[in-house]
């Protein structure tokens, strides 16, 4: 027959008010372990069923148990953890290889090859290889391999190798993309190689390859090879690449069309020029004649004007011409030229005058407020001197035009001095009109019906005979 023992549940061995006698034994049916009596302990003493729990109570005991120096211990038994505080002294002078969780109070002088995750109220001199993601209040002077993620408001002089972001987390230097996001208030005495998106408030001495996209009031003397978006107040000794744009964000170098938008001081070395309103051309040093100069290099090229017509007027050049300077004007006087016009050609030695076109002031007009006599003059020139006006056209303000007269008044609408030719015509004019002369070959058109030539001229609405040829 099987051997029974006494047995029950934990709760009914622990109510027991009567110890086991020596050598009797208890099963407990809900732990499963077995009990044995001394005579004296109530419930017996458990032989059986030593748990995992059991020894991590065990020794949890041990840590928490009496006094260490620099070191606490806390045991939490439902999270089956045991964590420490380490107490370090006010200043490490030792290189720390793990992890520091905590925070400092003190000076580290030595490296730490591993994180500080907390916060360091003294100075770290020594190398920091892992990451720095507390707070530094102190100074930094060695380097650090990893992130920082907390404040340094000391100096760092080793090197940072990561990104830098702001009170606000935004970021100050992008380790990622390479480049500097936030505003410098300093001179950059090196190179840069990435773009310049913030602004500098000193001399940028080295060469930017990338893009300046800030403000800059000192000067650059370095090459800049990307785009230029800020003001540059100081002087640019360099090369600059790019559109150069005014504070308004308008383009006055369009690098793109190879054109200058806006006012220019200077030689001038371009293909177009164009203005939208209107482009000014000037000397400014007294006494000084201005030579605006065009060279084209290529045979058979020519300037060409575009221009836009409403139907009632296009666009033209105007000539605003006055004695005294442009800034002061005083009124133009009688027989002035306004505008001329030489025409020169190379003859193996030099460039000299073959024709000549002017406008002035009619020498036999007047001026007055509102009303000035024009006149237009053209030369041919032979000799060279574009003073030679035996060959000339002119027309005076009353509309009067003379022929090889130089410019002499002409005494009717046309005054020739020389000769004048009409072609001998074989049919009618289409639409004759008062007035118009002409002549007859008296065969194919014969209006005096004499079979000769003959000189008619139109009047009364027919063609009357004023010679007749022999």
């Amino acid at each position: 027959m099987p051997l029974q023992i006494r047995r029950g549940t934990e709760a009914e061995r622990l109510a027991m008010t009567l110890p086991l006698a020596a050598g009797e034994l208890v099963y407990v049916t809900d732990t499963q372990r077995l009990h044995i009596g001394n005579g004296s302990t109530l419930g017996g003493v458990a032989v059986t069923g030593f748990t995992a729990e059991d020894a991590q109570d065990a020794a949890a005991s041990l840590f928490t148990n009496g006094t260490h120096n620099g070191i606490s211990f806390a045991y939490n038994d439902s999270n089956d953890t045991i964590s420490a505080v380490v107490e370090l002294p006010s200043t490490i002078t030792a290189d720390l290889t793990g992890d520091v969780t905590g925070n400092l109070t003190g000076n580290v002088t030595g490296d730490v090859t591993g994180d500080l995750t907390g916060n360091v109220t003294g100075d770290v001199t020594g190398d920091v290889t892992g990451n720095l993601t507390g707070n530094v209040t102190g100074n930094v002077t060695g380097n650090l391999t990893g992130n920082v993620t907390g404040n340094v408001t000391g100096f760092h002089t080793g090197d940072s190798k990561g990104s830098v972001f702001g009170d606000d987390s935004s970021i100050l230097v992008d380790a990622v993309q390479g480049r500097i996001v936030c505003p410098v208030f300093a001179n950059v005495t090196g190179n840069v190689t990435g773009n310049l998106t913030g602004n500098v408030t000193g001399d940028v001495t080295g060469n930017v390859d990338g893009d300046l996209n800030g403000n800059v009031t000192g000067n650059v003397t370095g090459d800049v090879t990307g785009t230029v978006t800020g003001n540059v107040t100081g002087d640019v000794a360099g090369d600059l690449k790019g559109n150069v744009l005014d504070s308004s964000f308008n383009v006055i170098l369009d690098s793109a069309a190879n054109t200058v938008t806006s006012t220019f001081y200077g030689d001038l070395h371009t293909s177009t020029i164009w203005g939208s309103d209107f482009i000014d051309i000037k000397h400014e040093t007294a006494g000084n004649a201005t030579t605006v100069r065009r060279f084209m290099e290529v045979p058979g090229n020519h300037s060409s004007v575009f221009a836009i017509s409403n139907g009632s007027y296009s666009t033209g050049e105007n000539y605003n011409i006055s004695r005294g300077t442009t800034s002061s004007p005083t009124t133009i006087q009688v027989g002035d030229t306004l505008e001329a016009k030489v025409i020169q050609a190379y003859d193996g030695s030099n460039y000299i005058p073959v024709a000549y076109i002017a406008t002035g002031v009619d020498p036999y007009g007047s001026v007055s407020t509102g009303a000035i006599s024009g006149s237009i003059g053209l030369t041919v020139i032979t000799d060279g001197n574009p003073m030679s006006v035996s060959k000339t056209l002119f027309m005076d303000s009353r509309g009067y035009v003379g022929i090889n007269n130089g410019f002499t008044q002409p005494s009717a609408t046309l005054d020739v001095n020389g000769f004048a030719k009409l072609a001998v015509l074989t049919a009618a004019p289409a639409s004759p009109a008062n007035g118009m002369v002409a002549i007859a070959d008296g065969t194919s058109w014969n209006p005096a019906g004499t079979g000769k030539s003959v000189m008619v001229v139109y009047l009364g609405g027919g063609w009357r005979v004023a010679a007749t040829a022999p």
